[in-house]
């Protein structure tokens, strides 16, 4: 399934949560800008590539510990990057609490 499938599968929910995840067991800080029941997009500081794997905890996703996989990476004008990615299918981000977090 292509990423133009899932984005059309799962809305997306705005949201700006503070992250921390890990590669290759060092730890990278970024925003959660949006996300879905499938994904999320970042906004960091540290560009990554298609393919890299994360391991992520997201709280207040109601997501103790969960695999991304990086899909795309574009470098924004102020010298950031987002990334697009996906989460493991275990994974249980559920849309009624994205819906609750971005109204918050």
């Amino acid at each position: 399934m292509s990423h133009e499938d899932e984005r059309r599968r799962h809305q997306r929910y705005p949201l700006r949560l503070p992250i921390t995840l890990h590669r290759d067991g060092a730890p990278l800080a970024a925003h959660v800008i949006n996300a879905s029941e499938g994904g999320c997009l970042l906004l960091m500081s540290t560009p990554l590539e298609m393919g890299d794997v994360l391991e992520a905890s997201i709280p207040l996703l109601g997501v103790p510990r969960t695999t991304l996989y990086v899909l795309r990476c574009q470098a924004t004008p102020e010298g950031e990057y987002t990334v697009a990615t996906r989460f493991d299918e275990d994974a249980g981000v559920q849309a009624a609490s994205l819906s609750r977090l971005s109204r918050q």
